[in-house]
């Protein structure tokens, strides 16, 4: 189903759109926009629910979901982009410390601290109603209010905090 992420200030959005339709399909594309606008600003080539955009619409964040490799843990874990060109991405290998601490399901296993990520930013649903983001609490994963920084809590009780601008790690918590 199509949906939109909006910046905190919301002023920018994502609009998300699926080619395949599926419980767990990544199979689509993205389009950012100014509100009021009808001209894409940059896109993407990859279809994901759990986004945090930046309120000058320039910056995304991509946080991955549960994961299903509990062998070599290459799942995607999180990805940075600036107008829609890939800056940095890890994999859940790259930022779990502790394998043991994932939470299995039957088929799948969660990495995140809090099982699925905080998204701080304004997230409308195709009928829904903007929601007013609220800044994460101490061990939640979320941007930080100047929205240089984005933090990314573990499951087993680790975290990272990344540069936006970069995608790259700037602190690791233990």
């Amino acid at each position: 189903e199509p949906f939109k992420v909006y910046s905190p200030n919301g002023k920018f959005f994502i609009q998300m759109i699926p080619r395949e339709e599926g419980y767990g399909s990544n199979v689509g594309n993205g389009k950012a926009f100014a509100v009021g606008s009808r001209q894409a600003l940059w896109e993407v080539d990859w279809y994901e629910h759990n986004l945090v955009l930046s309120n000058d619409g320039v910056y995304l964040i991509r946080i991955g979901s549960w994961g299903s490799d509990e062998s070599q843990f290459t799942d995607f874990a999180v990805g940075f982009y600036k107008n829609g060109r890939e800056l940095k991405t890890y994999q859940v290998k790259d930022v779990l410390q502790n394998k043991e601490a994932v939470v299995k399901t039957v088929s799948h296993y969660f990495w995140q601290g809090d099982g699925m990520p905080s998204v701080t930013s304004f997230s409308v649903r195709s009928a829904g109603k903007a929601r007013k983001p609220k800044p994460p609490k101490l061990g939640e994963s979320g941007l930080s209010a100047d929205g240089s920084r984005y933090t990314l809590y573990l499951v087993d009780g680790s975290g990272y905090v990344f540069d936006v601008d970069t995608g790259s790690i700037v602190e690791k918590q233990a």
